[in-house]
């Protein structure tokens, strides 16, 4: 890694790594965080981009600013842009932080100016939560392993609105969030991916949501998949699955999306990514792509035909 390419890391990503995450606005590309590494509990470090698209902070505590490698710099003491970028390959190596206190989080909605903010998030204890969860005739124990409870409240035009759901985490520290009335994804929306092992196994099995994850798991009976896993929470992160499948070299592709038609146009346009891929020689072979949603053929999911199959 050198410098020019140190300056262009998600410095949100990278300081949510050491640093608690305290707000997120302006789609993910603004945030204040309390700096833990002087110490301090107080939202005092503000990251995001610049005007002309440049990653910065300012920590008002003390007067600091600058770039990823000045943040190094100053708070790890390192003398040289060499042990600086030695540091920052070292953190980027390391899990998004989460937040001990009380899980809480404020994220602002810039396009409308509603506020959303995540009051705690815990393990799945809801009894209405759970029934719902059964309603779908899943195994709690397996689906335990994958989701917890939030409960978070939206500003709107003043007005303030509580709820609570089952949620299943993101790649971008955002949630699926699901309850008998609603379902949609809240903060920043990403895929969820779910690596059997440290090395990528070759093979991966891709659900559109998380329910019809869970759906096989509990028709297979198990609480872990026997391959990789992407969940897309949405048809419209084909493209960031692609990327993933690419980088990982997959070798065989199992289908379970939706037996309707965002399901099947979402694994074509994953399919033309590939093919792009292989023309412009990123990969070598197309992967192997099984329509394993044949095994739920007749019904709009997998969930669909676990409760159909439940209810014999």
């Amino acid at each position: 890694m050198n410098s020019i390419q140190a300056k262009k890391i998600d410095l949100v990503d990278f300081i949510s790594k050491i640093c608690t995450i305290v707000s997120l606005s302006n789609g993910g590309s603004q945030a204040l965080f309390s700096n833990d590494l002087r110490g301090e509990k107080n939202p005092s470090l503000s990251v995001g981009l610049d005007k002309h698209g440049k990653w910065g902070w300012i920590d008002f505590s003390s007067g600091y600013s600058g770039n990823i490698i000045d943040f190094v710099m100053i708070h790890y003491n390192k003398n040289s842009v060499s042990l600086a970028l030695d540091k920052i390959a070292e953190i980027m190596l390391l899990p998004r932080r989460e937040n001990t206190t009380n899980n809480s989080f404020i994220y602002v909605d810039k396009s409308n100016n509603n506020v959303t903010k995540i009051k705690t998030i815990q393990p799945l204890q809801n009894k209405a939560l759970i029934e719902y969860l059964e309603s779908r005739n899943l195994n709690i124990f397996f689906v335990k392993r994958y989701v917890e409870e939030i409960y978070y409240s939206i500003t709107e035009r003043g007005t303030v609105k509580n709820f609570f759901a089952v949620c299943f985490k993101n790649n971008s520290s955002g949630y699926a969030i699901r309850n008998k009335y609603h379902k949609s994804n809240l903060i920043l929306s990403d895929i969820t991916y779910i690596p059997l092992s440290d090395i990528p196994s070759k093979r991966v099995l891709i659900f559109e949501g998380f329910i019809n994850f869970l759906s096989a798991l509990t028709y297979y009976e198990t609480d872990i998949a026997k391959y990789d896993v992407i969940i897309l929470n949405s048809v419209s992160m084909f493209k960031k699955a692609a990327k993933l499948i690419i980088e990982n070299g997959y070798e065989v592709i199992y289908d379970f999306l939706d037996n309707d038609f965002a399901g099947q146009l979402c694994i074509l346009q994953i399919e033309e990514i590939l093919r792009e891929a292989q023309i412009n020689k990123t990969i070598n072979n197309l992967p192997a792509i099984k329509n394993s949603f044949c095994i739920y053929k007749g019904y709009n999911d997998f969930n669909d035909f676990l409760k159909s199959i439940h209810q014999l």
